[in-house]
C-alpha cells in the first residue's frame, strides 16, 4: 500500500450525479482547515483507472490512484478550486482570502476567454499533509474499491439520494437545458446493459431485470437501474472499512447541523462556527439555480413527490425497491453498520 503524501487525510465525498454531493462538499469546504477540490477528474482525467473496477483488478490501479491523490493540491483550475461560495482558510490572511475570493468570482467571466484559468491559493499545508483534502466526485462510485485500498487515511462519505429524487432532478435538468435530455443519452442504455452483463451477481440482487430487457425499457427505468448498480457497488466496496460510511441525503436535509456534526466527528474535523453559519444560510433560502447549494432542504428531499407521476414513482419502487440501495428507502430496517443514517 502506498501513501499519497506525508500524514495525509483525504475526505472523499462520492455520490451519483444529482444526489446533493455539491452541498455536502461545500459543507466540508466551509471548515477552515480543509482544501476543497470539486470534481477534479472532469479536468484532470483519471485515464489509468477505469470507471468500473472489479475487485480482482483493484490492486493494479492502486499506484495510479495514489499519484492522482498526491497531485490534487496542485489542481487549481477555476472550476475545480474555485467553486463558490468561498470560505476563508486558517492559513491565509484576510487580504489573501479576499484576493482568492475575487479571483473565484472573476473566473466566471475570464473562463470565456481562458478556460484553464487557475485560482491562486496557498497549498503548502495540504502538500505537507496538515490540511485534509476534500475531494467531491460523481464519478467514483464504480471504483471505491481502489480508493480504500490505495489511500492511507482515507475517509469516504458515500452520499445516496432517493432514486425518485435523483430521477426528478435529472429530468428537470434536461427540461431546463442544463443537461442533455435522458432520451438523447444513448450511452446510458448501452452502458447499463454492459454493466448488467459483466458485474458481480451480488450487485444484481433484488433487480428483476435481465441485460437483454434493458434495450426495451423506458429510459427512466434504465436510469434508476443504473442508480441501483452504482450505489450497490459503492456500498459493497466500503462495507466494514473504518472511516467510510453511506449517508442518506434525506437525513442530511432533515437535520443538517446534527448530521454534519456526526460526519465531522467521523472524519476527524472539529466543529467550527464558519460551518454553522454556512449551514444556516444554505437552508434559509431557496435558490432557483439548478446547481446551487442554497436550497430549502425539505423541498430538496421530497419535491420529487410533486414532480413525478404516481405511476412513475410506483414503477421505480418495483424496479429497485428490493436492491441493496433501494432497501435504504423501501425497507429501512435493512441498514448496515456503515450506514450513517437515522434509524
Amino acid at each position: 500500500m502506498q501513501t499519497p503524501t506525508k500524514r495525509h487525510t483525504v475526505i472523499l465525498v462520492a455520490g451519483h450525479a444529482r444526489s446533493g454531493t455539491t452541498w455536502l462538499g461545500k459543507i466540508f469546504d466551509s471548515h477552515p482547515r480543509t482544501l476543497y477540490r470539486h470534481e477534479p477528474e472532469h479536468e484532470v482525467k483519471m485515464a489509468d483507472v477505469p470507471a468500473w473496477v472489479f475487485d480482482i483488478q483493484a490492486a493494479q490501479y492502486q499506484g495510479a490512484l495514489c499519484q492522482y491523490v498526491r497531485n490534487l493540491p496542485e489542481v487549481r483550475i477555476w472550476n475545480v478550486a474555485g467553486i463558490p461560495p468561498v470560505f476563508r482558510k486558517e492559513w491565509e490572511s484576510y487580504g489573501a482570502y479576499q484576493q482568492r475570493r475575487a479571483m473565484v468570482y472573476a473566473a466566471r467571466f475570464i473562463k470565456r476567454l481562458y478556460r484553464k484559468f487557475e485560482i491562486r491559493e496557498r497549498t503548502e499545508a495540504a502538500r505537507a499533509g496538515e490540511a485534509p483534502i476534500v475531494w467531491k466526485s460523481i464519478t467514483m462510485l464504480g471504483r471505491l474499491n481502489v480508493v480504500v485500498r490505495s489511500t492511507v487515511g482515507i475517509r469516504v462519505v458515500h452520499l445516496i439520494r432517493h432514486p425518485c429524487g435523483v430521477l426528478a432532478s435529472r429530468l428537470r435538468g434536461g427540461n431546463l437545458g442544463k443537461l442533455r435530455r435522458l432520451e438523447d443519452t444513448v450511452w446510458i442504455r448501452q452502458g447499463t446493459r454492459e454493466l448488467f452483463e459483466s458485474c458481480e451477481a451480488s450487485l444484481l440482487e433484488g433487480l428483476e431485470v435481465t441485460a437483454a430487457e434493458i434495450i426495451g425499457l423506458p429510459i427512466e427505468d434504465v436510469f434508476v437501474l443504473r442508480w441501483a448498480l452504482l450505489n450497490a457497488k459503492a456500498m459493497n466496496d466500503i462495507e466494514a472499512i473504518p472511516g467510510c460510511m453511506t449517508v442518506r441525503y434525506e437525513d442530511l436535509c432533515a437535520d443538517p447541523v446534527g448530521m454534519t456534526r456526526r460526519l465531522f466527528d467521523a472524519t476527524g474535523l472539529t466543529w467550527h462556527r464558519q460551518t454553522e453559519e454556512f449551514l444556516r444560510k444554505s437552508i434559509s433560502k431557496h435558490s432557483r439555480w439548478y446547481y446551487g447549494v442554497f436550497k430549502d432542504p425539505k423541498r430538496g428531499a421530497f419535491g420529487w413527490r410533486e414532480e413525478l407521476s404516481v405511476g412513475l414513482q410506483e414503477r421505480v419502487e418495483v424496479l429497485v425497491g428490493r436492491s441493496l440501495p433501494g432497501r435504504l428507502y423501501y425497507n429501512p430496517a435493512a441498514l448496515r453498520p456503515n450506514d450513517c443514517t437515522e434509524r
